[in-house]
């Protein structure tokens, strides 16, 4: 597996694509998921990412360069990596209607990352009211034994599978 330090020179010899066309497949999968949530958890508005790449999500003519759009994502995404950028962008680019995949509509491109912060955002709303749900329920019969009440593991780990936490006995060691 190549991994994003090594990744990370090959985009200033080969650009955008170049990059990904040498990370294996499941290091480009782990890479888009993390890109996605370091987009989503980001500030910046999507509107000034296209801006500082040369485009106008409100100018329907503008269009963007996959590398311009990759250094303004670099540049205002903390914490996200030029392979990162690379993937998350490579896989944009297949998505939109452009013939030529180094240059993009900047609208197509605003759209898509607004949507993919939705979908994102939409999946993680719904993990944390799953494990709040699960916490509750154990926090509850916590609650319900009683201040001075002491439990062995065996006990501990009976709540928890009760409340569709399983846990390995690792974690009690």
């Amino acid at each position: 597996a190549l991994s994003k330090i090594r990744a990370e020179p090959l985009l200033h010899e080969s650009g955008v694509v170049g990059v990904v066309s040498q990370i294996d497949v499941e290091s480009q999968m782990s890479m888009l998921a993390s890109a996605k949530l370091l987009l989503t958890a980001s500030d910046v508005p999507i509107s000034d990412i296209i801006a500082a790449s040369g485009g106008d999500v409100e100018d329907e003519g503008s269009e963007v360069l996959l590398d311009g759009l990759h250094a303004s994502m670099l540049q205002q995404v903390s914490g996200l990596t030029t392979g990162e950028a690379a993937v998350l962008l490579t896989d944009l680019a297949e998505h939109t209607n452009s013939v030529d995949l180094q240059i993009l509509p900047a609208q197509d491109v605003g759209r898509a990352l607004q949507s993919l912060k939705l979908r994102v955002e939409q999946a993680m709303d719904r993990v944390v009211t799953e494990v709040s749900d699960a916490c509750g329920a154990v926090l509850r019969d916590f609650k319900s034994l009683g201040a001075s009440v002491s439990l062995g593991r065996t006990e501990l780990a009976g709540i928890l599978r009760a409340n569709g936490v399983d846990i390995s006995w690792d974690v009690f060691e």
